[in-house]
């Protein structure tokens, strides 16, 4: 939902009036996007901090002039039979590794002190994580909205929300070697007034 700006502006032309060649592409897991801004398919990503510093870590610098409101809700599986983060004990918790997700998952993870492990598994379509739930396939995930909203919906449990715990993660990052070209400068700095 942290895009769903960039596409209302995109679908009422108000990327057109500012004068913004805007040219969206849709990816459901988190690494199809980083994979296209580090290749340089894509000159900006919707994304989130941890994320972003990773993909700088692995050699392409990013600027961040947007921060979005996307959040996250660590949701059980209702057949799983968790009502509080102590019972992850010997469960799955699906997210994405060097994410929010990841991070989120562990800080879960810590502060209910299971008794035993609890093991995060590497899920990155949101998609198919939402599935995996819904097909009890999973004992837990982290899930941004729309994907939260479904899962509520069909009964599954939210034990956790990243609102709560006043974390801002969900930002727009450009590479920063775009904005050496004047063109491409002045259209990110368009595409922010947008």
């Amino acid at each position: 939902m942290d895009c769903l700006p960039i596409f209302l502006a995109c679908d009422d032309s108000i990327f057109q009036q500012q004068g913004v060649d805007v040219h969206l592409r849709r990816y459901t897991a988190q690494m199809d996007c980083d994979t296209a801004i580090e290749r340089k398919r894509v000159e900006g990503a919707v994304t989130d901090l941890i994320r972003a510093h990773h993909i700088e870590k692995r050699g392409t610098a990013l600027t961040y002039p947007i921060s979005t409101n996307l959040y996250w809700q660590f949701i059980t599986n209702k057949r799983s039979r968790i009502s509080e983060l102590k019972q992850l004990s010997d469960k799955m918790v699906a997210m994405t590794r060097y994410s929010a997700t990841d991070y989120l998952a562990t800080l879960a993870i810590d502060s209910g002190k299971p008794k035993y492990d609890a093991y995060k598994v590497q899920i990155n379509d949101l998609n198919i994580r939402l599935r995996m739930l819904l097909n009890n396939e999973m004992d837990a995930m982290l899930l941004p909205e729309p994907q939260a909203t479904k899962a509520r919906l069909e009964q599954h449990v939210k034990l956790f929300d990243s609102r709560d715990k006043n974390l801002q993660l969900g930002v727009v990052a450009f590479r920063k070697k775009i904005l050496s070209e004047p063109r491409r400068k002045d259209q990110v700095a368009k595409f922010i007034k947008a």
